[in-house]
């Protein structure tokens, strides 16, 4: 959002050295301070915790990955199932070529 830690401490109620501290991670966020972060900012807590975003988690990464997932959104739900139950198999068996 492009804020400043001064910016970001107003709204927060905080010093802006404590932001640089949460930044650094010399001090941890408390619950209630990351519940507010996580509304201002419009992010998801496991973010602001990890610096993980599980959206980015979930969406293709490939265009192979991008196909295969266009693959199976054509495949009628009470049939992904059995479609999975193929693909692990064929999964465990590359894998096991691998190794």
């Amino acid at each position: 959002m492009e804020l400043t830690q001064t910016e970001l401490a107003d709204m927060l109620g905080v010093s802006a050295g404590l932001v640089g501290q949460w930044e650094t991670g010399k001090t941890g966020l408390t619950a209630k301070k990351a519940a507010l972060l996580e509304r201002l900012l419009k992010v998801p807590m496991t973010w602001l915790l990890t610096g993980d975003d599980p959206a980015e988690n979930r969406k293709a990464q490939t265009e192979t990955e991008l196909e295969q997932l266009e693959l199976l959104r054509g495949i009628p739900i009470e049939k992904q199932e059995q479609f999975m139950h193929i693909v692990r198999s064929a999964a465990k068996a590359f894998q096991n070529k691998e190794t």
